[in-house]
């Protein structure tokens, strides 16, 4: 008797896209710099006051969350993408690092 299985059916062709395209970030997000924005340092003025508008900003501080969570969120991605790589058999593990690194080249 045969095992059952209760996953269904996986989509082969887009698995694979979805995976290439995983490790494609991947080699983005760990071989690309982040640049980090800076604030405006031109003044602004206006006629009318800022309390007319009914919406303030606070540029410094959306900055400054951009550049510490952007690089922390692009440091988990690769580290998870690290795991799964370390879980993968030895062969596959070879090959996706050398396809890797012969995207560096």
């Amino acid at each position: 008797m045969g095992q059952q299985s209760f996953l269904p059916g996986i989509d082969q062709e887009r698995t694979q896209s979805e995976v290439e395209a995983a490790f494609e970030k991947y080699r983005l997000y760990k071989f690309l710099t982040f640049e980090e924005r800076e604030a405006k340092t031109t003044a602004i003025w206006s006629d009318s006051p800022r309390s007319f508008t009914g919406t303030t900003t606070d540029q410094t501080a959306s900055i400054a969350i951009h550049n510490v969570d952007t690089p922390a969120a692009r440091r988990e991605y690769c580290e998870r993408i690290e795991r799964i790589v370390r879980r993968l058999p030895r062969m596959e593990k070879f090959l996706y690092r050398r396809k890797v690194y012969e995207h560096r080249a």
